[in-house]
């Protein structure tokens, strides 16, 4: 794989990733996973109850893979 040579420095910035979140991204991601059946990301009521939230919540692990998106596109494929 190519490699992405450029020189930074402290205080550049990386281009904040946008993502619209929705329901439906959330249950393809947590299916993708092998997991099934309600969950606090899954399911409202699931969610009510173990989080006490009036929603459901994106997991963590959605939120890491987001994370390494971001940091791919800055600084490159081989990250």
């Amino acid at each position: 794989m190519g490699r992405v040579i450029r020189n930074y420095q402290e205080g550049d910035e990386i281009t904040p990733l946008v993502k619209e979140m929705t329901q439906e991204a959330i249950n393809l991601f947590e299916g993708s996973s092998g997991h099934s059946g309600p969950s606090q990301f899954t399911d409202e009521e699931a969610a009510k109850e173990v989080l006490g939230t009036e929603g459901t919540v994106a997991s963590g692990r959605m939120s890491l893979t987001f994370a390494i998106e971001m940091l791919r596109r800055h600084f490159g494929g081989g990250v």
